[in-house]
């Protein structure tokens, strides 16, 4: 993708006219592919598109998401998020789960949670398939309710809150629960890929 935007940019560059009289290639080229590329993630990317402007309000929320995680010190609510954004709680709750719409997870696979449901194989990439079997080894080696919250946080893309509804415990334990498996993963695919 980044090669097509790079021959855009060269078709439509032109020294001395338009684009700030004077200014360099590199200029001109790097706004032009990196509108390519979010262009191409826009329209591409989804496993079921939603409107552009449910994908334009999901792109603000993480932004203003991060930014008042930054500042509250943990995750901000949606009530918290619709406020900062001027919009309504519905526009959050429905921006929320678009993000959802990235990846289909199949109605096929059954409610447990198995190491091999959480990755999935790319088949471009066979030259990664050590990296895939270490990482399938290592979660097998997680608790069923480790494995549901990796899924729910890292498939499903769910906020810390809203894997606390699901788990029936606060923001803060998903948290901590959070960096435990993470640091629990680290220390076995370590282990695994030595």
């Amino acid at each position: 993708m980044g090669r097509v935007a790079l021959l855009k940019a060269a078709h439509g560059y032109r020294c001395g006219y338009g684009y700030g009289y004077g200014s360099s290639f590199a200029a001109y080229a790097v706004p032009t592919i990196a509108g390519e590329i979010k262009r191409h993630f826009r329209d591409h990317a989804w496993m079921v598109r939603p409107p552009r402007r449910m994908q334009e309000l999901r792109a603000e929320l993480i932004r203003e998401e991060d930014s008042l995680r930054q500042w509250l010190l943990r995750d901000p609510t949606q009530a918290e998020l619709a406020r900062s954004l001027g919009r309504p709680r519905s526009d959050v709750r429905d921006a929320h789960e678009c993000s959802r719409a990235y990846r289909a997870i199949s109605l096929d696979v059954s409610s447990d949670v198995g190491a091999h449901e959480l990755v999935t194989h790319d088949p471009g990439i066979d030259d990664l398939i050590v990296d895939r079997d270490v990482l399938v080894r290592a979660l097998e080696g997680l608790s069923d309710r480790e494995r549901l919250i990796v899924r729910l946080r890292f498939v499903e893309e769910r906020t810390q809150a809203e894997i606390g509804v699901v788990l029936g415990v606060s923001q803060m334990q998903v948290s901590r629960l959070l960096a435990g498996i993470l640091s629990k993963l680290r220390n076995d695919l370590l282990e695994l890929a030595a």
